[in-house]
């Protein structure tokens, strides 16, 4: 679980690290989301739930993109420099990329046209998932 938490922590702190970098809306989701991605973990931490590494690192993926999307304002509603700073923090790894998609469902079609126009994506194949999904 080192490996997991170590991942989360990363992340947490370089979001934290770039905040002035988001507009005022920004920071408001920022902190927002970081609360909710915590909140998440809270019942696993409180043995409320019984949970294996596996378990916790599932609910803990599975979190992000219910936590960017609701947690208010919405990263949907987000401002392009503020999609644009996100995507450059989190970098264009599988995993990342394979939490945008989910994101980018839950919000309209247009929300993340602008960013997706803006990405050159290596991955063929996902950037085509991203297009689909767009375009409705």
């Amino acid at each position: 679980m080192a490996t997991n938490r170590g991942y989360g922590d990363k992340f947490c702190n370089k979001f934290l690290e770039n905040v002035s970098k988001f507009t005022s809306e920004g920071q408001t989701w920022l902190f927002n989301t970081m609360t909710c991605l915590q909140d998440v973990l809270v019942p696993i931490a409180n043995k409320e739930v019984v949970a294996n590494c596996s378990t916790i690192e599932t609910t803990a993926f599975n979190s992000h993109p219910v936590c960017y999307v609701n947690s208010p304002p919405g990263v949907c509603s987000l401002p392009i420099s503020d999609k644009i700073e996100l995507l450059r923090i989190i970098g264009i790894s599988t995993q990342a990329l394979e939490q945008v998609v989910p994101v980018i469902e839950m919000c309209s079609s247009s929300d993340f046209q602008d960013i997706v126009d803006a990405l050159k994506i290596s991955d063929l194949d996902l950037y085509l998932r991203i297009l689909l999904i767009i375009s409705g």
